[in-house]
């Protein structure tokens, strides 16, 4: 539920007596949900550190060889229907190698 515009400026008076978003909704009846909404910032959506303002990262050309030669590893069919990674790319047998 949308405030009205009367609510919205009741609900902002009471967020600066620095008053709950919990105790605004009970005394304006509304969900405190709907104060949540109105109160936060539409840009606070995201953590800081979510990345998106860092700039877009490529994969290096040994990267994309090596998910090419991983792709097209000889793979049998129960591997396929059961999602089992190719011969010697799983982590055991990684862990295996080392």
């Amino acid at each position: 539920m949308t405030l009205t515009a009367n609510q919205l400026a009741r609900a902002k008076r009471l967020n600066a007596r620095n008053i709950s978003q919990a105790e605004i909704a009970r005394t304006l009846k509304v969900h405190v949900n709907s104060i949540r909404a109105a109160l936060t910032p539409k840009n606070s959506g995201r953590p800081a550190s979510c990345g998106a303002c860092e700039p877009v990262r490529r994969p290096t050309e040994q990267m994309l060889a090596d998910a090419a030669k991983r792709c097209n590893a000889p793979r049998s069919l129960g591997a396929i229907a059961f999602g089992d990674p190719p011969p010697g790319w799983s982590a055991l047998d990684r862990r295996m190698g080392q």
